[in-house]
């Protein structure tokens, strides 16, 4: 864990020096805010969407009995909800300007300690929820993994476009939410591990053997 935290911060701190006004100016030049389809699409990332549709899934699946599927829904609200919370929190305390105020004043910095929203771009807070969803959904469905993540990648990358946040603050915020989803998830098994989620496939092949075993017995 340490490792990859370090690696992180290299990969976020070189991206925020070398690549974050060439990449923001890009996106200037092309206007791509002009799309609808960013616009819809980075709307996904706000975090109400994801614990709201959580809430949702875990109220039904308790009532059906469908524990694992209630689990991955707690784990969905823990993850995304958490990691919420802390991108917050981080925003406060780096106080890195948004795009948007180095079009109008080129200043490109830190001010922390700032509540204001031209203050608070670092991490983003869309990202972070992209990461920790498509980290839940891949460990959930570990065959489409790579669809998830690309889903999320790509969802991410919109806050870049729009010129809401940087590609460093992208960045970062993918790495936490994905952190989170991969932390819930082990604090979970490690402490309470005779109630953790299990993979949907496994569930399937847990039960085909069941059946199996059940019809070769009678």
């Amino acid at each position: 864990m340490f490792v990859f935290a370090a690696v992180i911060s290299v990969i976020v701190v070189v991206t925020h020096l070398t690549l974050d006004v060439p990449v923001a100016r890009i996106a200037w030049a092309y206007n791509p805010a002009q799309f609808m389809i960013l616009r819809l699409i980075t709307e996904t990332g706000e975090g109400q969407w994801w614990l709201g549709s959580a809430a949702i899934v875990f109220v039904i699946a308790a009532l059906m009995r469908r524990h694992n599927l209630a689990r991955w829904a707690a784990l969905m609200l823990i993850a995304v909800g958490t990691s919420g919370v802390l991108a917050n929190v981080i925003k406060v305390l780096v106080g890195k300007t948004r795009p948007a105020l180095f079009f109008e004043t080129e200043r490109f910095g830190f001010e922390p300690w700032s509540f204001t929203h031209h203050y608070n771009s670092f991490p983003s807070g869309h990202a972070t929820t992209f990461g920790a969803g498509a980290m839940v959904l891949a460990l959930a469905f570990p065959r489409a993994r790579l669809l998830f993540f690309a889903v999320g990648l790509v969802g991410a990358l919109t806050r870049c476009a729009l010129l809401a946040h940087y590609l460093s603050d992208v960045l970062a915020g993918l790495a936490l939410g994905g952190s989170f989803g991969c932390a819930s998830i082990h604090v979970w098994r490690r402490y309470f591990a005779a109630s953790a989620p299990i993979a949907f496939a496994r569930v399937a092949r847990i039960e085909t053997a069941a059946r199996d075993h059940t019809v070769t017995t009678q």
